[in-house]
């Protein structure tokens, strides 16, 4: 109920909701999504007892840390804010958003050389990641680094026009939902910036109003494997052979997939029903010869 509230943007319902939720159902999790909303009604103090009581009952509730955090950003004080934000980091260490926190904080705590490995950290994994790259950028100024420093800022601006075109193609999405191509254009975007899993959702989207479409489902397998899911893009191949056996790209690509995990009875199979499609392809040809 206090998450429906949310979405509705009526605050004082969600923290009414997430309170009768407390009586019967009592959790840090709970606690911390109160906070949230006192703190979007600018009621701070309130934000601050919320958070406070969440690490009362779950003292591993990084979340509550974290936006502890925050609060005492907010008001100035940047090192009640570090200490709070590394605690919250600590208890969820692989968190990119945190260590981008923790990395802005040390930025602002006049501390950029501290900062660098968690832009960089943030860079290496989200390279779409604007602020990340425009930080990093001042901090390597800051230390001495111009080169490096005009690099990211210079990347920063790059990826400033592909957020825009993202957003662009996104807002037409948004107000046409039927419109296929807006939905593609949408996923292209996004997967030109790295930005792979919410570029498999514009393609899924794309694929609902398009059913049928090959091309489509080669989109989305091929972005399953640059998230490292071969069994996904294994079973999407396999759907579009499943509809039109004759395409010999996809075997390929199937025998790629095969063939990369380890599977070289699989992957010649696939690249030999390919070559009864396409017999000259040498493509196919070269690849089976890797296995011999």
């Amino acid at each position: 109920m206090g998450t429906n509230s949310i979405r509705q943007d009526d605050l004082p319902a969600a923290i009414a909701n997430y309170k009768s939720e407390m009586l019967l159902y009592p959790s840090a999790r709970t606690m911390v999504q109160i906070g949230r909303a006192y703190a979007d009604l600018g009621k701070i103090d309130s934000a601050a007892f919320a958070y406070e009581d969440a690490i009362k009952t779950d003292s591993k509730n990084a979340a509550a840390y974290m936006r502890l955090g925050h609060l005492y950003k907010d008001r100035g004080d940047i090192a009640k804010a570090i200490e709070y934000a590394t605690i919250g980091l600590d208890l969820d260490p692989e968190n990119l958003d945190y260590k981008y926190i923790i990395g802005s904080l040390l930025l602002l705590n006049e501390e950029p050389k501290v900062s660098l490995p968690f832009f960089r950290a943030v860079t290496s994994k989200r390279p779409w990641h604007y602020w990340a790259h425009h930080n990093l950028g001042q901090a390597l100024y800051r230390i001495g680094d111009e080169d490096q420093g005009q690099h990211y800022m210079d990347m920063a601006k790059e990826l400033q026009k592909g957020i825009q075109e993202v957003e662009n193609w996104r807002n037409l999405a948004k107000m046409n939902p039927d419109q296929l191509m807006l939905w593609v254009n949408l996923g292209n975007s996004l997967k030109n910036m790295g930005r792979i899993q919410e570029a498999k959702d514009a393609f899924l989207v794309a694929l609902s109003i398009s059913p049928m479409s090959f091309a489509l489902q080669n989109n989305i397998a091929n972005l399953y494997l640059m998230d490292g899911d071969t069994v996904q893009a294994i079973n999407r191949y396999k759907t579009i052979l499943s509809f039109d056996s004759t395409l010999v790209d996809i075997w390929l690509n199937l025998g790629v997939v095969h063939a990369s995990s380890g599977r070289k009875n699989d992957a010649r199979q696939a690249w030999i029903k390919g070559l009864e499609y396409d017999s000259d392809n040498t493509t196919l040809k070269k690849y089976l010869e890797t296995l011999n």
